[in-house]
């Protein structure tokens, strides 16, 4: 089985978020998605702002992971902000360089559940096999999903898959690949999911194998 994004209006995303948040200020999963948009445009302490608000309001048995994803990505963006001023009251804002479109790359390979884990899981629930930064915002720069049924599957990242025009696969640096298996169908992290989580990785690799293999607490 391939994994196969779904289709979406990709250009819609940042009018959706905001709409998003003006029907609920404090969701939370809007608010960091509106969090990275703004960490894209370069707009650091706003994405800071967002990443606070997201952590503030994340309810009371969020994983641990993710608050420390959200202090991290916060510290990251009130860091870039601070260096972005120092920089642009020093010498002025540089002009983005623009990478040729021709250095798109992708990260392919099989996503397997280990046989220990195998009464824990439906046929239906949901597998997603993302891309994360590992020096980022937390949300994925590519992602596909599935169902369980599917398992193993064969997978391909690129940015056809990317969840936001202004993040892309082949601009990142260093990613892990996660295989997440959440019977929620959410792909926000949940206790009792099942995950398996690749070794760093570059764009452009084949051949990644990731076994799902231990269970959130």
């Amino acid at each position: 089985m391939i994994f196969r994004a779904s289709s979406r209006n990709r250009l819609a995303f940042p009018v959706l978020i905001q709409q998003a948040l003006k029907i609920d200020p404090n969701h939370v999963k809007a608010l960091m998605l509106a969090g990275t948009v703004a960490f894209d445009r370069k707009d650091f302490g706003q994405a800071a702002k967002y990443w606070e608000r997201a952590s503030a309001n994340l309810p009371a048995d969020a994983e641990g992971e993710l608050r420390q994803e959200l202090r991290s990505s916060v510290a990251e963006a009130q860091r870039l902000a601070s260096g972005k001023l120092a920089l642009a009251k020093a010498v002025g804002l540089a002009t983005p360089v623009t990478k040729p479109s021709g250095q798109a790359s992708s990260i392919s390979g099989t996503v397997s559940l280990t046989q220990s884990l195998a009464g824990k899981v439906a046929p239906t629930d949901t597998v997603f096999v993302f891309a994360r930064e590992m020096n980022g915002p937390p949300m994925p720069v590519s992602i596909v999903r599935a169902t369980a049924q599917d398992l193993p599957a064969t997978f391909r990242l690129d940015d056809s898959t990317s969840p936001m025009p202004s993040r892309k696969l082949s601009d990142a640096g260093l990613v892990v690949i996660v295989a997440r298996l959440s019977k929620s169908g959410q792909a926000m992290p949940q206790s009792g999911d099942l995950e398996g989580v690749s070794q760093p990785v570059k764009p452009g690799v084949d051949g990644i194998t990731v076994v799902i293999d231990r269970e959130r607490p």
